[in-house]
């Protein structure tokens, strides 16, 4: 992943900044927004604009740390965001008790005044433009969200406001800079939950909320774009009609999206995208689909008959990744009642279903995808995917071949090693451990919270919601069955005992936002990483740092103790160290790589070492030759982690296209594929009795799957 020049400057009070406003954009919640121009105060030159947007500190010292510390996490995470859809952020600088972020680009003005224009003389020339413009701005709008939550950024308050227009492109701006300061700085917003009027139903008790509230909110501006295309007064009577919160509102939003998709324009994209605006203004967070889901009906055009983006935006990337379908057939030239090619819809939606793209395949059902779809979809392991895709197919209510609904339910019928979803997390579930005997089963959460179940029953323990972290989780780790370790974007690193009737806290320790945490095999060490680029190691009677290992150049984001306890293994950005435990000398590098590795494992027996990186492989590395890693291809999507069976035949690997692989460990060959998430896959381990796989996902859910099953058909 690029990454956008960046710095941050200090500058004295009384110091001249290189930078002069030229006009007021607007007034934040953390401050004002204003045009500004670059100058160089050698030649007296302007050289370009930017937006900066200041943010107005405490006056406590403690509270200033706090706030400072908050930002530049934020701005750590949001300084990776390379896409053509989102803000680029160009420089920070402090000055007294002002922190402003410098952003590029300027853009025209926002999607709200073309919504709202203020000015009823506009809007014939507005009308025009959005008729022409806004068709292209939903995959674009839906893309850069996707980017967002794939690398685990919230945005927390999409509102037309802060989606900018620029030369007929659209932009997300004002996203998770300034979001998870601390609740006790004066810097906050009082309601983390984003703009009232757009914010999700779960955001206004003021609870936590976790990616599909913003699916919501956007939404929301969906439906206030696809209402305005209907004609701009009709927006303004329903906003008359229906005043206040969407999310207070939505026993009128069905009959809203019904009334303005008989009145509206009259042809397939127009329809499809209603029914995906309805699907994303549900209640219930677990029945919206994930960005990434949504955006993934793009990759399917035109079969799914929605427009195309404003630019080269596709979530396709290569060659490789292109979907194939026929191209002869152009389905902009053949009238609606007719039916498309069926060779080119039946190849995409055999891609929907190897895939378990649920949203596409209601649609390509909807849209005419042969009656054989059944013996298709009866092939897919997952009854609870069934389910819901015979639910959506008749929300969508539009089927040319006429297949029954209920049909759908009854196909699924075949055989799966998933055992159980466990459910309760209210966000994103970023890491899973077995204790040392397998009967418990942890899971770490951006709900703040983490999980102990019963891995046997899938029933979650007495008193197992052990909560105390303000961020979200995003590491934990078992010593035995009565230590666990976690690490959240609170900046803490928290030792639980849970041998105890009521498990409690033994220790914490403040330090960066933490990626990862492991134990060594005795116990006696917790390694953890944070911002810093550093591993710390820490003693696990009193949290006292032992030693730092320095090295990295960037964000570490896995650790792991070899077996035997004598090395260290640290993966950053293309690269793993392997340090010696004892000593903290850096005794080897594995390089080659490309792209962030973002998870690593050692082999049971100490031999090997996997890898995981975005570029969508997992690298096995022979520790003992030396030799050029095997790269495990197969995945269509980002690798996130991966694990080693405990038996030292296969390894798992869990990644963003929502399934887990298996590969041989001796060969590198492709075993199976694991599919049932409905989101990315962000973690997967192995119980250490050999019988079971657990994995977490983004949809908010902990699976286990058989091993025992499978390493028996293996045998």
């Amino acid at each position: 992943m690029a990454m956008t020049p960046y710095k941050h400057s200090i500058y004295e009070e009384s110091a001249e900044i290189p930078y002069r406003s030229k006009r007021h954009l607007g007034q934040g919640k953390f401050g004002a927004v204003d045009e500004v121009e670059l100058w160089d105060h050698v030649s007296s030159q302007q050289k370009r604009t930017y937006a900066r947007k200041k943010i107005k500190l405490s006056f406590s010292t403690l509270a200033q740390q706090k706030e400072l510390a908050a930002i530049r996490n934020e701005v750590e995470i949001i300084k990776r965001a390379e896409h053509i859809h989102i803000v680029k952020l160009f420089e920070t600088y402090i000055c007294g008790r002002e922190f402003a972020i410098i952003l590029e680009p300027v853009a025209e003005g926002t999607l709200k005044d073309l919504l709202e224009p203020q000015n009823p003389g506009e809007w014939s020339s507005i009308r025009a433009q959005l008729q022409e413009q806004a068709p292209q701005w939903f995959g674009c709008l839906i893309g850069g969200l996707s980017y967002l939550h794939n690398n685990n950024i919230r945005h927390r308050d999409i509102k037309p406001a802060n989606i900018l227009v620029l030369s007929g492109k659209v932009l997300l701006t004002d996203f998770g800079i300034s979001l998870d300061l601390p609740e006790n700085t004066l810097s906050t917003y009082t309601n983390t939950g984003g703009t009232p009027k757009y914010r999700a139903p779960e955001a206004t008790t003021g609870k936590r909320f976790g990616r599909r509230g913003d699916v919501f909110s956007l939404g929301a501006v969906f439906l206030e774009i696809l209402t305005t295309l209907v004609g701009h007064d009709v927006l303004s009577n329903y906003n008359d009609t229906w005043p206040g919160a969407y999310a207070d509102k939505l026993y009128g939003i069905s009959d809203w999206i019904d009334n303005i998709e008989t009145n509206g324009p009259r042809n397939d994209w127009y329809r499809t995208l209603t029914f995906i605006c309805k699907i994303m203004l549900q209640y219930d967070p677990l029945e919206r689909p994930t960005a990434d889901e949504i955006y993934q009906c793009w990759r399917y055009r035109p079969f799914t008959a929605l427009p195309p983006t404003s630019c080269d935006c596709n979530p396709a990337h290569s060659d490789s990744e292109r979907i194939r379908i026929v191209e002869s057939v152009n389905p902009e030239d053949a009238a609606d009642e007719e039916p498309w090619n069926q060779e080119a819809i039946n190849t995409s939606l055999q891609r929907a279903v190897s895939n378990g793209h649920r949203l596409v395949m209601a649609i390509l059902i909807g849209q005419g995808a042969p009656v054989d779809a059944l013996t298709l979809i009866s092939e897919m392991e997952h009854p609870d995917m069934l389910k819901s895709i015979s639910n959506l197919v008749s929300m969508y209510g539009k089927q040319k071949q006429g297949i029954k609904v209920e049909e759908l339910v009854k196909a699924g019928k075949g055989k799966s090693c998933l055992l159980q979803t466990l459910r309760g997390h209210s966000g994103s579930v970023f890491a899973v451990a077995f204790s040392l005997h397998g009967k418990i089963l942890a899971s770490a959460s951006d709900d703040c919270t983490i999980r102990l179940w019963n891995s046997t029953t899938g029933v979650e323990l007495p008193h197992g919601k052990l909560e105390g972290h303000a961020g979200s989780v995003m590491a934990v780790a078992f010593f035995s069955d009565k230590l666990i370790a976690s690490a959240s974007r609170d900046c803490t690193l928290r030792l639980w005992d849970i041998a105890t009737e009521i498990p409690h806290e033994i220790f914490q320790v403040s330090l960066g936002s933490i990626w990862a945490v492991a134990f060594s095999p005795d116990g006696k060490i917790i390694a953890s990483t944070s911002n810093d680029y550093t591993v710390q190691l820490r003693d696990t009677e009193t949290g006292v740092l032992r030693r730092t290992l320095m090295g990295h150049s960037d964000i570490v984001w896995s650790v792991a103790f070899s077996p035997d306890g004598k090395r260290i293994a640290s993966a950053s950005r293309e690269y793993v160290q392997l340090w010696d435990s004892v000593t903290g000398e850096l005794c080897g590098t594995l390089r080659g790589f490309s792209g962030f590795l973002t998870g690593l494992a050692f082999s049971p027996d100490a031999k090997l070492i996997a890898s995981a990186s975005d570029n969508y492989t997992v690298y096995l590395w022979d520790l003992a030759t030396g030799a050029p890693p095997k790269i495990l291809r197969g995945h269509l999507g980002p690798a996130a982690a991966v694990a080693f069976s405990p038996d030292n035949k296969l390894i798992a690997s869990a990644s963003y296209d929502h399934t887990i692989r298996l590969w041989d460990c001796t060969t590198g060959a492709p075993y199976k594929t694991l599919e049932g998430h409905s989101d990315s896959v962000l973690a997967v381990a192995f119980s250490l009795d050999g019988d079971l796989i657990a994995s977490v996902s983004n949809d908010s859910t902990v699976r286990l799957w058989d091993y025992g099953a499978l390493r028996n058909a293996q045998n």
